[in-house]
C-alpha cells in the first residue's frame, strides 16, 4: 500500500551490545524495541497476511512493514492511518521455507512448548495494531 499515511505507530529495535560470546541474541534484540508514532509520512506498507493454521511458522493474520520514501524511516507497523493510498496485492497460494544448513543450526533446540504459549505481551502488540484508511480505500482489516 503506498500513500500519504496521517499516523503511524512503528516498532523498531535498536542497537544492543553484543553478549560475552559476540552475538546480539534475540531476546536482547527484542527488548530493546520502541514503539514511535510518526506523522504526515509518505512511503509504503509492505506486509503479508498468513493463515493462523501455520502460526509456528510465521505470524499470523496480517503483518506490515513501512518504508517512508527517502528510505530513513521504516519498522513494523503497530498502527496506521491514510486518506488515500494505493493498494496492490498478489495472492501466493504456496508457502516455501527454506532453512539454513549449518550444523549450528541442526543442533538448535526448539521449544514447541513455548512457540505454542509465545510471551502474552507478544501476542498483546500484534493483536492491538489499529489500522484506520478513512474509508478512501477496500481494505479488509481485522480478518
Amino acid at each position: 500500500m503506498a500513500g500519504h499515511f496521517e499516523h503511524l505507530v512503528l516498532r523498531r529495535p535498536y542497537r544492543t551490545d553484543p553478549e560475552e560470546d559476540g552475538i546480539r541474541h534475540v531476546e536482547a534484540v527484542a527488548a530493546s524495541q520502541q514503539a514511535s508514532p510518526c506523522a504526515a509520512v509518505v512511503g509504503r506498507l509492505i506486509g503479508f497476511w498468513t493463515p493462523a493454521l501455520i502460526g509456528r511458522v510465521s505470524v499470523p493474520e496480517f503483518h506490515f512493514h513501512f518504508l517512508d520514501e527517502a528510505e530513513s524511516i521504516s519498522g513494523q507497523v503497530l498502527e496506521f492511518a491514510a486518506e488515500r493510498a494505493v493498494l496492490g496485492f498478489e495472492e501466493k497460494p504456496i508457502i516455501e521455507v527454506t532453512n539454513p544448513q549449518s550444523a549450528a543450526y541442526k543442533a538448535l533446540p526448539i521449544d514447541l512448548e513455548k512457540l505454542d504459549n509465545d510471551d502474552p505481551s507478544h501476542r498483546e502488540i500484534e493483536a492491538g495494531a489499529s489500522v484506520s484508511c478513512a474509508g478512501a480505500c477496500s481494505c479488509h482489516h481485522g480478518r
